[in-house]
């Protein structure tokens, strides 16, 4: 099992980000600093040396930072997910993600509690829902020679993995060693190995489906990248 996964939403028009609220009695400080926040990591070790990969543990999120809100605009009836990674800095899990995470990852995750309101202040989640903040993040400084044609939409921020992988196939055999990561730079993209992925599918978490074209379909999020 040596697979590596990337999660993230594609692209649906019927399920569409319409801002944030702060959650009552928080002042909220708007779009996390990135730079404040990498700055606090705390290195783990390295996992390879050609190319250099290295893996960090990143602090938990102050409250001000964290405690908000969605406001979603549903349309067409269409469901909310229990992976949804459409928003500007986030990820919004249900609590059968939560659940599974906690089981089957020994690092400790940051869950923080939300709800979710459509576009007239309705309550749209009936089950708990939570941001996750990831606190295992890789770095990979290798410098991609020739930008990789995959069969998705992939971001610059995965160029150098997707180069990693290609030169150095061990890689993946590693990384998927760890049941959730991040990578360096990136907020929203999750990546996770074959035996998270199989627990979430099997207890029945939607949002998971394969890309079946480049920028992928409603429901899909899934891309194996090595």
């Amino acid at each position: 099992m040596g697979n590596v996964y990337r999660i993230f939403t594609a692209d649906d028009e019927d399920f569409t980000c319409g801002g944030y609220r702060y959650q009552s009695g928080v002042e909220g400080g708007g779009m996390l600093p990135l730079d404040a926040f990498e700055g606090k990591f705390q290195a783990m070790g390295s996992l390879c040396e050609i190319p250099k990969v290295e893996m960090f543990t990143a602090p938990e999120i102050e409250e001000e930072w964290i405690a908000y809100d969605f406001i979603l605009d549903i349309k067409n009836g269409a469901s909310l997910p229990d992976v949804w990674t459409g928003g500007a800095a986030t990820t919004l899990v249900s609590g059968r993600v939560k659940e599974i995470v906690e089981t089957l990852d020994d690092m400790s995750h940051q869950f923080w509690p939300c709800e979710v309101f459509d576009g007239n202040g309705m309550k749209v989640n009936a089950s708990p829902y939570y941001h996750i903040s990831i606190r295992r993040f890789v770095r990979i400084y290798d410098t991609p020679l020739e930008f990789p044609k995959w069969p998705y939409q992939a971001s610059d921020s995965e160029a150098p993995m997707m180069q990693a992988l290609i030169r150095q196939p061990k890689l993946a055999e590693t990384l998927a060693e760890f049941p959730i990561w991040r990578l360096w730079r990136t907020r929203t993209k999750l990546f996770v190995n074959r035996v998270l992925l199989d627990a979430l599918r099997s207890s029945g978490c939607t949002g998971l489906d394969d890309y079946q074209e480049y920028y992928g379909q409603p429901g899909e999020g899934v891309v194996c990248c090595g």
